[in-house]
């Protein structure tokens, strides 16, 4: 019945879908199909709307495609009109499918790869939480610092729920609350009808509660969420419904819906600025990340996942991790690292670019020590016959540095070295200091400078 195709259409996500030209109305009378074109694209916008006729009135299939159809078909006897059909049918499913990829992959939502880390006795505490989680239906709210990697929990949740699923592979969709105005969360959330506002006109837009049906739902940031779209949200986790921006249908939904927050949300609620009621209904499973620095067992995968990523992008020969020295890792085993992750992967990027490279694009990574602190006191000036440049600037080898007039590599290499030694002086007057900052053995660092003082420094 027609009632319960809406039913259909308003809950589950349909590629294609065919219309005939005549259809029982609600009172079954029999009714031309145009009256229901924009109501199937309201509740199925991303859908392929086939117009299925026995006829050619073009009228009525002009009529179908200004109201919203996707195309049409017209009927016709004999073996080839069954493979057309079939044909027509796998294309539209296969546009249908770039469509809807293409608005999950948006840039608000986020890829599936997982680089969920736990060595740590702290983490795999974590990961058994999360197994027990994944069969659960209710929110589950990730606390902790910035950086410390709770998207990647999250992550990590939603594979475990993929694992254990029958059902084909569940999406996994986030929105950064901190990133958007009220308005626009609500619009992305739950989608618009056309006209609901201005820049809408004649297009109705599903939400991510539509596109993350059977499947999970990342909120990050919630701390930042308005009082507004947290009364929303709260009805959505107790009534499973929802409507679109300048509706009347309620949509249900059975995503499974993910929270997380840096904030002290107790806090908020006692100051008015977060509802007691959401923080009720989305703290009952609360997972809580540590920090890095608490959790150091987790430092060598963590620099795996962050290689692999710097390999990706950077290309040309794979860093692996026995090329790393092995004072580098017990050195970010051992210090605290600001920043958590960030920090982390902030610190093995600096070495692995700034590092020098031989003939067949080996980075030797020997200099860790003078590169992180480099980073962390000064970036030198390097002049040069055209003007002066930042060490940043000659290591990335901009166009307007390579160029007629350029210096040369070595002249360039001994005016660096020179203006390095030159600020170590100024800044560590014993050579013991000096070589230490440096990542140089003192006996080297002490052939770089001219015998002139022979009490220069301590060399004690």
């Amino acid at each position: 019945s027609i009632a319960e195709a809406r039913q259909f259409l308003a809950n589950n996500i349909f590629h294609v879908v065919l219309l005939g030209k005549k259809l029982p109305g609600d009172s079954e009378e029999i009714i031309n199909s145009i009256s229901y074109v924009k109501e199937i694209k309201s509740l199925q916008p991303l859908t392929e709307l086939l117009i299925y006729t026995v006829d050619e009135d073009r009228q009525y299939l002009v009529q179908a495609m200004q109201s919203g159809a996707s195309g049409y078909m017209i009927k016709e006897d004999g073996e080839d009109w069954e493979e057309f059909r079939g044909e027509q049918l796998r294309h539209a499913f296969l546009r249908a499918e770039a469509i809807i990829e293409r608005e999950t992959l948006s840039p608000i939502a986020l890829s599936e790869k997982s680089e969920f880390v736990a060595r740590s006795s702290s983490m795999k505490r974590i990961d058994l939480q999360l197994e027990a989680l994944a069969e659960v239906p209710k929110p589950v709210l990730f606390l902790g610092a910035n950086g410390v990697g709770k998207t990647e929990a999250a992550k990590r949740l939603h594979h475990l729920r993929n694992a254990c699923s029958t059902s084909p592979k569940r999406p996994f969709l986030k929105i950064n609350v901190a990133n958007l105005t009220n308005d626009l969360a609500i619009s992305e959330l739950f989608g618009n009808e056309a006209n609901a506002f201005i820049g809408a006109e004649g297009k109705t837009k599903g939400g991510y509660l539509q596109l993350a049906r059977n499947g999970d739902l990342f909120f990050d940031k919630i701390g930042e969420a308005s009082l507004d779209l947290q009364a929303k949200l709260l009805k959505v986790i107790e009534e499973k419904t929802y409507q679109r921006l300048g509706g009347t249908i309620d949509l249900t939904t059975d995503a499974k819906l993910m929270f997380a927050t840096s904030r002290d949300l107790k806090e908020l609620v006692r100051r008015g600025k977060f509802r007691e009621d959401f923080f009720m209904r989305i703290s009952t499973f609360t997972i809580e990340i540590p920090s890095i620095n608490d959790r150091k067992a987790d430092i060598p995968g963590l620099i795996q996942v962050f290689l692999d990523r710097f390999n990706e992008d950077h290309g040309g020969k794979p860093v692996k991790f026995e090329d790393l020295p092995r004072e580098f890792i017990e050195h970010l085993k051992r210090d605290d690292i600001p920043g958590n992750m960030r920090g982390l992967e902030n610190d093995i990027n600096r070495v692995l670019v700034w590092a020098p490279e031989d003939q067949d694009g080996k980075r030797h990574l020997t200099n860790w020590r003078g590169i992180l602190g480099l980073n962390r006191r000064y970036i030198p000036k390097v002049h040069s016959p055209e003007g002066s440049f930042s060490l940043e600037q000659l290591l990335n080898c901009p166009s307007d540095v390579v160029k007629p007039g350029f210096p040369g590599l070595s002249e360039i290499k001994k005016i660096l070295e020179l203006k390095i030694l030159s600020e170590a002086e100024k800044k560590y007057p014993k050579l013991t200091e000096r070589a230490k900052v440096l990542g140089m053995p003192l006996s080297n660092l002490s052939r770089k400078y001219p015998r002139t003082n022979p009490a220069d420094g301590d060399r004690s």
